[in-house]
């Protein structure tokens, strides 16, 4: 374990490292000043120095960018989440598909925080990592930054793109930075070659990180699930015979290879960390234990340990002011007896309320579900995301926790999570390789992982023989992931329109998704530091 003493200088330089990284980027990614190539050599000559450059990657990953802005605005996006009509500004835009001149401040936090992202990654990339003298410790932080880079390409692409299976990826991606040369003003390179940079970092990265998951880290899981939604992506829409030519050098891959190569990767993952068997082994809660994890982010807190976090839109209690719900008829999805129900009201006023097994809490619940005797259950209409909580032994209070390398807390209990957040976990990578499974007509074995992940929710699970075993898979993966980023991912890859509910106060209903402003703006800030940068269509000049 590191000392306290450590910790303490380790969580100073972090602070300023990660102003550092945020002044640099407060205004244009591309508008910032020279770093002190004197003050890079001097930090990476001690390996506390080496980690502080390593955390200045997640600090930026696992915050806002990832926890706040790439999650919520791919579920806002797409048809999840009900944004308040009187919503802040920044909000109402992305939820409206009316971003305008692009001067939309949470589109372009998911741009500012990927790059980022990026910063910090090349930063370890393209520097001598003196303070590490061990070669397979330099080979994993390498990789770290390799995996967490591609991560943050993939969320630009899915952000400010079409899907790299319209026109062949032969269409508008996101300028490629591979150095921190903060005179050099790129274009937009076409999307195919961003997956290309995205499938070189991932393979070196499978070669050199650690073999030991740890869900802190990028790490051997999360390398091929990124490659596992890599391929999907490439796959394109359900029954397309795509050829994508010189992918990823000289070679061809087709939809049918995608989709095998997925299923590979799926199963590296599942090899490592896979679904919980049954709902008492998920400690009566949403799959959020650290077994089941593939990548964490992490909510930090203040200094002085006041409990609060930068993520307050993942606040239970939803002190954010109730801008974001889960839409109700998307809540009706899921089956009457499924227990993950109960998860999406506010647990603080359920626990308060009722006995949390009991029938006559369960009653309510459906009463409430389907309008019925609202009356004195008002408390329980609404259907909030924000009952999905994390165990206590997921929580980081506060960076000497978080730099520990001792075994979390093993505690039972329950809070919030205070946005603590699954960037990735088993369920979505089995989900995938359900789907893939399925577009190859192998029903058993699309079955089996289907189950792995629906079945623990249900006392009496029963197979639904008469609704397609892929629109099973598709549902299951809304259900299960719903909050967590991966609903507008799916949408744009499958290349399907949609229409939001009825109760949403969005004035789009009905969304096309080859519709120009499905992709989100450049910001305006971007395009007047950088003249090569083409805004997306729809959005003005």
């Amino acid at each position: 374990m590191l000392s306290r003493q450590i910790r303490n200088e380790m969580k100073k330089l972090i602070y300023l490292f990660l102003g550092l990284f945020m002044l640099s980027c407060s205004d244009s990614f591309l508008e910032r000043n020279p770093s002190d190539s004197t003050t890079d050599e001097l930090l990476l000559k001690s390996k506390e120095g080496c980690e502080l450059a390593l955390q200045g990657i997640y600090g930026n990953a696992l915050q806002t960018h990832v926890q706040v802005y790439t999650s919520l605005v791919n579920e806002a996006r797409a048809d999840n989440i009900a944004f308040r009509f009187d919503g802040t500004n920044m909000w109402r835009g992305i939820h409206n598909y009316t971003q305008g001149t692009a001067d939309n401040t949470v589109g372009y936090m998911i741009w500012a925080g990927s790059y980022m992202v990026i910063d910090a990654a090349n930063f370890i990339l393209t520097h001598d990592l003196e303070g590490l003298t061990v070669e397979e410790e330099r080979n994993d932080y390498i990789a770290q930054a390799k995996v967490m880079r591609a991560m943050a390409y993939l969320d630009l692409l899915n952000g400010y793109s079409k899907p790299v299976h319209m026109n062949l990826g032969d269409n508008l991606g996101v300028p490629i930075v591979l150095k921190n040369d903060y005179g050099f003003y790129p274009s937009r390179a076409n999307v195919i070659d961003v997956y290309k940079l995205i499938y070189e970092d991932l393979t070196d990265a499978a070669l050199k990180i650690s073999k030991n998951h740890n869900p802190d880290r990028a790490n051997l899981a999360l390398v091929n699930g990124l490659f596992t939604r890599m391929y999907m992506n490439l796959a394109g829409p359900i029954g397309s015979s795509l050829t994508y030519t010189n992918f990823p050098e000289t070679e061809s891959l087709t939809s049918s290879q995608a989709i095998d190569k997925a299923i590979s990767h799926a199963s590296q993952v599942l090899a490592i960390v896979s679904p919980e068997s049954s709902f008492k082994n998920l400690s009566n809660g949403i799959s959020r234990k650290l077994s089941e994890s593939i990548l964490v982010a992490y909510a930090l807190s203040d200094e002085y340990d006041t409990g609060k976090t930068h993520s307050a839109y993942w606040d239970s209690k939803n002190d954010a002011g109730s801008i974001t719900k889960v839409y109700a008829e998307v809540v009706d999805m899921f089956s009457a007896n499924d227990k993950r129900l109960k998860w999406f009201y506010d647990y603080h006023r359920w626990i308060d309320n009722f006995n949390i097994y009991s029938a006559e809490g369960m009653n309510y619940l459906e009463a409430a579900k389907h309008g019925v005797d609202k009356g004195q259950l008002t408390d329980l209409v609404g259907s909030e995301i924000f009952g999905k909580f994390a165990p206590k032994d997921f929580s980081a209070t506060n960076l000497d926790a978080f730099l520990s390398t001792a075994d979390p807390v093993n505690v039972s209990e329950y809070s919030n999570g205070l946005g603590d957040f699954n960037v990735m976990r088993a369920s979505e990578i089995a989900l995938l390789r359900a789907e893939a499974y399925a577009r190859q007509g192998d029903n058993d074995k699309a079955r089996k992982d289907f189950k792995s992940v629906h079945d623990r929710y249900f006392d009496t699970p029963v197979d639904d023989e008469t609704t397609p075993m892929l629109d099973q898979i598709l549902l299951e993966k809304r259900i299960e992931m719903l909050g967590e980023g991966n609903r507008m991912r799916d949408l744009l890859r499958l290349g399907n329109s949609f229409t939001r509910p009825a109760s949403s106060l969005s004035s789009a209903k009905i969304i096309d998704i080859e519709d120009n402003h499905i992709q989100l703006p450049i910001s305006t800030t971007e395009i007047r530091v950088n003249s090569n940068i083409k805004q997306n269509p729809g959005y003005g000049k």
